[in-house]
């Protein structure tokens, strides 16, 4: 628990948003450690109140051996029931613009006093909601599951996301979606999907394009 709160404290002195882990079990010779009902929180000046992320369970599994090397090498990283809500706010860029940017540049800078190298990440349930009060546009993407690998030498990310239910309210349109799947890879500011292969009753679209801009104002292209 102590290092773990050590490690948290370290996050919030550096990242634009609060992190809080409620419990935690470590089996070191294992090489498995266990987080519960993490949190992450952003103050007023940072986008608004409420909790934009909270993941169930975190649930890393890394080599002990390695770290007699000063290396951390990262076997799986799974996240069960992760949520995210992402919100516009007034001036059009999203909640977490400054979280975002803040990690996308550490990790370019790398960790110097370690190596650090993630092979697996895997996502189960996960839940993303989205809402632009501007445009009264909104939408919500469930059951979420990923697989794929992540290089954090070039921040690159690569896998297969699958999710179930995907509804968008604009105005009085809500259209509905039974499931979504993607190839998708993440490069620099640009998420990749080719293709994007949506199903619904009697319709399937297939769709290859990007999000550009990640962390400033995301754009769709296709």
């Amino acid at each position: 628990q102590e290092m773990v709160r050590l490690a948290t404290d370290a996050f919030n002195r550096r990242f634009p948003a609060k992190l809080t882990v409620q419990g935690a079990t470590l089996r070191p010779f294992e090489g498995s450690l266990r987080l519960r009902r993490v949190t992450l929180a952003l103050g007023k000046e940072e986008g608004g109140s409420g909790i934009p992320v909270e993941v169930a369970e975190v649930g890393i599994q890394y080599d002990p051996r390695a770290l007699v090397e000063t290396r951390l090498v990262i076997e799986e990283l799974y996240l069960f029931q992760p949520r995210v809500q992402l919100k516009t706010r007034p001036d059009g860029r999203l909640n977490l613009e400054k979280l975002i940017a803040a990690v996308w540049l550490e990790l370019s800078q790398g960790v110097r006093w370690i190596d650090v190298s993630l092979e697996n990440i895997r996502l189960v349930q996960g839940r993303v909601i989205f809402q632009d009060e501007q445009r009264e546009l909104s939408g919500e993407l469930g059951k979420i599951d990923f697989q794929g690998r992540f290089q954090i030498e070039d921040q690159s990310l690569r896998g297969i996301l699958q999710a179930q239910g995907l509804q968008v309210r604009s105005g009085n349109w809500t259209p509905r979606m039974d499931s979504l799947k993607a190839d998708i890879s993440l490069e620099g500011k640009e998420l990749v999907l080719n293709p994007l292969e949506i199903k619904g009753k009697g319709l399937t679209i297939k769709i290859e394009g990007k999000l550009v801009d990640l962390d400033t104002q995301p754009a769709w292209e296709a």
